[in-house]
């Protein structure tokens, strides 16, 4: 919860708009913002004016409302969950039976047996039935594997991402300036970013053009083996 109040901030800074603009435009007091940007949530009156302010300051300063709102909830309940101590307890011996033991010990005669004589007759066997056994084949070459698809991001400002790996695992992740991260797949990456202009994206090493979309969101954006070469 203590990061958002801070990429806010950044944002709005990146932006060059004060905070009494902000407060003048939304009609917001400037000490609840200055809250929202400390993470101080208890200044505020409530959880529906939390969701409320939060939803006029990243409107003005040209946020994503949905996708603030969603890093808001994640980082709520990440700080209300508290995991739960799970306390094992020794299995219960049974009593033990005999009788398996004795069928099992039986049995591994038996096989052992069986082996035994088996091996006495083909070795005891003789040259002429030896060499009337097939000789191996050649074993097939092995198939050739798919190379992994290598998915990069680097983030040049602080940005968000949602990511859907071969439609089965998702991740949602925030990177501040500077760092990077990577996925691994086999078929396809579905991508949603939150800063556009401060996102760069790999694909097997090789850079991806990005389209520019007016409010410098993307969503769903599908990269795929068909764009290497």
């Amino acid at each position: 919860m203590n990061e958002l109040g801070e990429f806010l901030r950044r944002e709005r800074e990146l932006r060059h708009i004060d905070l009494g603009e902000v407060a003048e435009a939304t009609r917001i007091s400037r000490r609840y913002l200055e809250a929202i940007e400390e993470d101080q949530y208890d200044r505020l009156p409530g959880e529906a004016f939390v969701r409320g302010f939060i939803r006029s300051y990243v409107k003005y300063i040209g946020l994503d409302p949905a996708a603030t709102m969603l890093m808001y909830e994640r980082a709520r309940s990440t700080q209300e969950s508290t995991p739960a101590r799970m306390v094992r307890m020794p299995p219960r011996r049974r009593a033990s039976n005999p009788r398996p033991l004795l069928w099992l010990l039986g049995a591994a005669v038996v096989v052992v047996g069986g082996i035994l004589v088996g091996l006495a007759t083909f070795l005891g066997a003789p040259r002429s039935w030896q060499s009337t056994l097939v000789p191996d084949r050649e074993k097939p070459p092995a198939p050739t594997t798919t190379a992994p698809l290598i998915l990069t991001a680097i983030a040049d400002s602080d940005t968000w991402l949602r990511i859907s790996i071969d439609g089965k695992e998702e991740d949602d992740i925030l990177l501040r300036a500077g760092q990077a991260t990577r996925w691994k797949g086999n078929e396809r990456f579905v991508l949603s970013i939150g800063n556009v202009r401060g996102t760069r994206l790999m694909l097997n090493a090789r850079e991806i053009t990005l389209p520019l979309p007016p409010q410098n969101v993307l969503r769903s954006y599908t990269l795929s083996r068909d764009m290497l070469p």
